[in-house]
């Protein structure tokens, strides 16, 4: 069960962005329940309300989808509620998701992740920037609840194909 995306209305206050708006490449993880993740740092103490994702198009993989789950860690890396399930997100474009369900207030960082439903058949497709400006260190990999720094990852799959 989940509920249909529908953009939330504008917010005020304070917009993290960690972005450049270019998609150079896409990330996917193959299992149920495994995603991305994001270390965001507000300069102050307030709700979280909101996140804007872009997804990878549908050319690829296929059949894909359009339906994710959302979860948000604290600084402490403990999950905050249960995840929410998003239908009908759209592929190739931004998107934006009402998170202020969560009910959380934070003055200190936070992790806001994506999770998978299903196995890789049915998958969605999060764009990395993969540029000499991209800060890997705020982004993660959520497997199973533990987070662990994308960039490590990137260090070692590049390591290994040296």
């Amino acid at each position: 069960m989940g509920i249909d995306h529908v953009e939330p209305e504008p917010i005020e206050g304070e917009e993290l962005i960690y972005d450049d708006g270019t998609a150079e490449d896409e990330l996917v993880l193959n299992a149920a329940g495994n995603g991305l993740a994001v270390r965001f740092t507000p300069s102050q103490f307030g709700k979280v309300q909101a996140a804007n994702i872009y997804l990878w198009g549908n050319d690829w993989p296929t059949p894909g989808g359009n339906r994710l789950g959302f979860v948000i860690y604290d600084s402490n890396g403990n999950q905050v509620g249960t995840p929410m399930y998003v239908n009908n997100l759209v592929r190739g474009g931004w998107n934006l998701i009402d998170l202020s369900g969560f009910n959380f207030s934070t003055g200190s960082d936070l992790h806001i992740s994506l999770c998978k439903m299903q196995l890789v058949i049915i998958v969605r497709e999060l764009v990395v920037n993969d540029n000499s400006t991209s800060d890997w260190t705020r982004s993660y990999l959520n497997i199973g609840g533990q987070l662990s720094p994308l960039a490590m990852q990137v260090q070692t799959m590049s390591s290994c194909n040296d």
